[in-house]
Parts: structure tokens; sequence; C-alpha cells
């Protein structure tokens, strides 16, 4: 698997998310063109995933946009309040939250 994935793996693995149930991955690349995430956030939406991991900001901009009931769990936010990403660092709200 690739990087991302073996990040996710291992959150779940090291969370209390897991309750026994099989874990499956969905990948999306926006292959370095960022007006792709909107689409990209929308397939994961559609597609019912449990949570969306995400590692920049402008990824968890496009998966915040996309969904208001999924979790969004954000590896990497740069100035995540100044970016509208979360109300604060102290209470980021229902999502995205980080790790």
């Amino acid at each position: 698997g690739t990087a991302c994935e073996a990040v996710a793996q291992h959150a779940v693995e090291r969370s209390r998310l897991d309750c026994g149930a099989e874990s499956v991955f969905e990948s999306r690349y926006a292959a370095g063109q960022p007006d792709r995430l909107p689409a990209l956030a929308a397939e994961l939406v559609r597609l019912k995933v449990d949570v969306i991991v995400t590692f920049f900001n402008h990824e968890t901009l496009a998966a915040k946009q996309a969904t208001a009931s999924i979790p969004i769990v954000m590896f990497i936010g740069v100035a995540p309040v100044e970016a509208g990403l979360v109300a604060s660092l102290a209470r980021p709200g229902r999502c995205p939250a980080g790790c």
C-alpha cells in the first residue's frame, strides 16, 4: 500500500475506532491537480465512508465542503483556525478533528 494507507491503518490500529470490524481503505489521489479534490471528496461521501483522512489544508477544506456528517481527521493542518477548518484548537468542533 501507499504511505497514506500505512498511516491510516496505523491510526485505526491505535485508536478506539476499530471495534473488531474489518477495515477497508478507499484511497483517492488528485495527482497534483487540486481542482479534482471536490469531486474526489464527493465520491467518498457517496461511498458512505465512516471517516475521511486528510493530510493538508486544501484536502481538508474539500472534504469539509463535501460533508457535515462524516468525521474528518486531518494529520497536517497548517494554521487550521486561520484557514477556517476548525473553530479553535481547544474546541475544533465536529469536523474536522486533528490527530
